[in-house]
């Protein structure tokens, strides 16, 4: 069983994952500095953010967009699969 309040971002984390939206691609010797390699791991553990090289960057563009402006963004549904 998963223990939901556990699963969620503290607010240390929310605010890091903020910064990576903002400043993506984010380098991650900055995101490490700024927030201390325990927040940066847990986040990468948890596949919130992913590391390219030495960028960071969220792990989807729809979590990124959220992420910057706070709102769910519009979907399109451009592919239905047949049946």
């Amino acid at each position: 069983m998963i223990n939901i309040i556990s699963a969620l971002p503290s607010n240390k984390e929310m605010l890091c994952l903020k910064e990576v939206a903002r400043l993506a691609p984010a380098e991650w010797v900055q995101i490490v500095d700024q927030f201390g390699n325990d927040t940066y791991t847990s986040l990468l553990d948890r596949r919130l953010i992913v590391r390219s090289g030495d960028r960071l960057n969220p792990y989807w563009d729809i979590f990124r967009d959220y992420l910057r402006s706070g709102d769910i963004p519009q979907v399109p549904v451009s592919f239905l699969p047949g049946t």
